[in-house]
């Protein structure tokens, strides 16, 4: 598998084992006072959990770090975004009362580690965020934003 990173007026090519999409799962090490855990970053040819070795500064097997006890699922990756889709034209992120609402455009969605979703949206600024919908109502192509009844 091939990792490309641009450079201003070139493309390096590096060799790497890392796979996109990682599951969440992390290695649990035994540490002072109870269990440390490690975000798995990749899985080697022959299967192995690959995760950061400090003391080497490179990845390295889960299993031969001091300390291994398991593999367990991570739930701090939640929040982890491993990935970012395009959204198509006319999706939009809805909060507030009719006559003061507010309207986001979303442009994209980001995808975490347990594959759920939020929508990427522009702010008055310009900026893109991801957004909790939480208090929001999704609004899908065709619907007019203004008008759409909150949930």
């Amino acid at each position: 598998m091939y990792i490309y990173s641009v450079r201003l007026r070139s493309v390096e090519r590096q060799t790497f084992m890392k796979l996109p999409g990682t599951p969440a799962v992390c290695a649990v090490f035994r540490g002072e006072g109870g269990t440390d855990e490690r975000p798995i970053l990749g899985w080697d040819d022959e299967g192995y959990a690959l995760t950061a070795d400090w003391n080497e500064g490179r990845l390295k097997r889960a299993t031969d770090i001091e300390g291994f006890l398991h593999l367990d699922d991570q739930q701090a990756m939640y929040a982890d975004i491993r990935s970012v889709l395009p959204a198509p034209e006319g999706w939009y992120l809805v909060s507030g009362p009719t006559e003061s609402r507010t309207v986001y455009p979303i442009v994209g969605w980001t995808v975490n580690g347990f594959g759920c979703g939020d929508p990427l949206v522009v702010d008055s600024s310009g900026y893109m965020n991801p957004e909790s919908t939480q208090g929001k109502t999704v609004c899908p192509p065709g619907r007019d934003p203004r008008k759409i009844e909150l949930r």
